[in-house]
């Protein structure tokens, strides 16, 4: 009995000071300028995630793009969890400040003898809508909750998409040492160990074990161990937040009602995560990234390019070509550098090299090596002899190279540019991206 008394909360031993009690009481003030600013700021971050997805297509080497795209889902899901929570929270904070100006107008709230309907129907009217006061509490309760629900379901995406970037950094690390290991291996391993960790917890917890004594010495600590790997920083509120609605609530309403605000946000992500570079991440998306030259797709031409995208493919002018050359610029990925040292080596500068010397010396060798690493045909004839020139697009900053086909032997109408690279799949095969224009003639 002693021991279950202790165990009792703080909050119900010790007297809340004034202040406090008055802070919480006016909560509503601070909620709604928080809302209305975090609406506003919250709007801004699936641009803000998506400007750091191509950051990482362009500057992140091959072994790690399969996993980035897990990564990223979570920020995403992370940011429509604010976006649905501080709109739903505005909206039902106004319909409670409006509920309060109808009690102050009408205090006694529904009249039982107004004579529209039957006794008998206001009667049961008001015995299923008896105290306008109760549900004013209850909406007020439930709009201070969302802040706490709406914090803990953010910082669990965040928190996930932390422990993806840990667990990647080690896969690095440990290939980085041991070279012929891959980085997904590494990287499902620690998955593995993570969910088996989970899954043990999960069993310590059944009744028939929870009260065993051996079972109480590990249970406790290897849970804090897997709150901190799994919240970091944020364990202490976690902790409080997640411990406060599950032992205040029966448990499959506290399930239902996560993941039904999981899969909200998953849904109106979903249309976001469409607009964004996202899919090429993984492998094989990228390598068909745009290789068939039977559709003319936007990405492809900067008059019909999408706005707030990078370009991650090559791309010409105009999907209707006139005069004597084609301006082709093909964006440069870290992921591809890999096959290009393959094929050229890697840039060695001499030790008596001048700064200036040695960046002109590096900037040819990147151009000299574009002539061995791309093939590029005009209606399936190889075209020799064509002169690179590094250069950064004024779409984006995307860094690439440029180069100039003649329209000398361009047919009447319907062409073709085909850019074959020495990008390989696992079956050898090399990355192609066909263009198709019209041409109009000089």
């Amino acid at each position: 009995m002693e021991e279950q008394k202790n165990m009792k909360p703080n909050l119900s031993q010790k007297k809340r000071p004034k202040w406090l009690r008055a802070l919480e009481s006016q909560s509503w003030q601070a909620e709604l300028v928080i809302s209305g600013m975090a609406i506003f700021g919250s709007l801004q971050l699936p641009e803000l995630i998506n400007n750091l997805i191509d950051v990482c297509l362009f500057n992140l080497p091959e072994k790690y793009m399969a996993i980035m795209m897990y990564f990223f889902i979570y920020l995403f899901v992370a940011a429509n969890i604010l976006i649905i929570s501080f709109i739903a929270h505005l909206s039902l904070r106004a319909l409670w400040i409006g509920m309060l100006g109808l009690v102050s107008v009408y205090p006694n709230g529904i009249n039982p003898d107004y004579d529209y309907f039957s006794k008998d129907y206001m009667q049961k009217y008001i015995k299923k809508f008896p105290d306008v006061n109760e549900f004013n509490k209850r909406l007020d309760n439930l709009c201070s909750s969302i802040f706490a629900t709406a914090a803990g379901g953010t910082i669990v995406m965040i928190m996930i998409s932390f422990t993806i970037g840990i667990l990647l950094l080690v896969s690095g690390l440990v290939t980085w040492l041991m070279p012929s290991i891959k980085v997904t291996t590494v990287f499902m391993v620690g998955v593995a160990i993570f969910f088996s960790l989970i899954t043990f917890l999960g069993i310590l917890n059944l009744k028939q074990l929870r009260e065993k004594e051996w079972v109480k010495k590990i249970q406790f600590p290897l849970a804090i161990g897997m709150g901190k790997m799994m919240n970091n920083i944020a364990l202490e509120p976690m902790s409080y937040i997640q411990m406060t609605f599950m032992s205040n609530s029966k448990m499959k309403k506290y399930f239902s009602a996560n993941m039904l605000i999981f899969l909200i946000a998953v849904i109106i992500a979903f249309p976001s995560l469409l607009k964004t570079n996202m899919g090429y991440f993984p492998n094989d998306n990228y390598f068909n990234y745009r290789s068939t030259s039977t559709y003319i797709f936007a990405e492809k031409y900067e008059n019909l390019f999408p706005k707030n995208k990078s370009i991650i493919a090559p791309i010409i002018p105009s999907d209707i070509i006139e005069g004597s050359t084609i301006r082709l610029f093909i964006p440069w990925l870290k992921r591809e550098q890999g096959f290009a040292d393959e094929l050229c080596g890697k840039f060695v500068a001499d030790e008596d090299m001048e700064r200036r010397v040695r960046r002109r010396a590096e900037s040819q060798f990147k151009v000299d090596c574009c002539q061995k690493y791309f093939q590029i045909y005009l209606n399936d004839s190889l075209l020799a002899d064509l002169k690179y020139y590094q250069h950064i697009h004024s779409n984006n900053s995307e860094q690439g190279f440029l180069t100039y086909l003649s329209t000398a032997n361009c047919k009447p109408l319907e062409n073709v540019i085909k850019i074959v690279s020495h990008y390989e799949n696992e079956d050898g095969e090399k990355r192609e991206t066909q263009i198709p224009f019209i041409f109009e003639g000089k």
